[in-house]
């Protein structure tokens, strides 16, 4: 792998604002290395991340505060996992498999979203539940970022046709953007709200989910 350091990292995380900069400083330190196609998950993820924060102080959420404590602890899982990578080679399974594929250039674009997402959702997000439960997130909160993530696919969509036109890219699709936005992520959130309530019971152990993650990360890399 090409040797690079991400200044992003030297960021504090301490607001959801500084989470989208973080966001926003990647995707651009992204461009012209051979981790560029993970810009296609970071990209969709500063977008719904942003349309969360438009949301605070709305009265959209019951406590804004722990949302967003919430939603820091959750980025967190995605930027050490990348960091781990670019620093030591490895990471978690799920995003092992997201981050060689994306240097090794193989797959179509929607492949390296899907790959993106299902390693922060089924990989990460029972975690930062549970990392986050004396911080409690209503479970009505949890679910309203559905209904977020859903308002937010034609902006998504806009934004890859941007990144299509700056990259010179002909004959992309995103064919499964669309339901993978608005219908598998909502599934792939509840199963984790479910797997955080095993975690907490002792019914699951983190490593049993991360494996669940990287047999549905394998799925994806055979899959359109």
């Amino acid at each position: 792998m090409d040797q690079f350091q991400f200044k992003t990292f030297n960021q504090k995380l301490d607001s959801i604002q500084s989470v989208i900069a973080q966001m926003q400083s990647l995707d651009q330190e992204l461009s012209n290395t051979n981790l560029q196609n993970l810009k296609y998950f970071n990209t969709a993820y500063q977008i719904i991340t942003q349309n969360v924060a438009n949301q605070f102080q709305t009265n959209y959420f019951q406590s804004d505060t722990n949302m967003q404590n919430f939603d820091i602890c959750f980025a967190k899982y995605y930027f050490n996992a990348l960091n781990s990578f670019i620093n030591l080679g490895k990471s978690d399974p799920a995003w092992q498999l997201l981050f060689e594929n994306c240097s090794k250039n193989n797959l179509i674009k929607t492949q390296y979203l899907a790959l993106g997402i299902n390693a922060h959702v089924n990989n990460d997000l029972a975690f930062a539940i549970d990392d986050t439960k004396n911080n409690l997130v209503p479970e009505t909160d949890y679910l309203k970022i559905n209904q977020i993530i859903r308002d937010s696919i034609r902006q998504v969509f806009t934004s890859y046709k941007e990144i299509f036109i700056l990259e010179n890219i002909k004959n992309i699709t995103l064919p499964l953007t669309s339901p993978l936005l608005s219908s598998i992520i909502p599934k792939w959130r509840l199963n984790a709200w479910q797997n955080s309530l095993s975690l907490a019971k002792g019914d699951k152990s983190r490593d049993h989910i991360k494996k669940e993650a990287y047999k549905m990360a394998k799925k994806i890399t055979i899959y359109v």
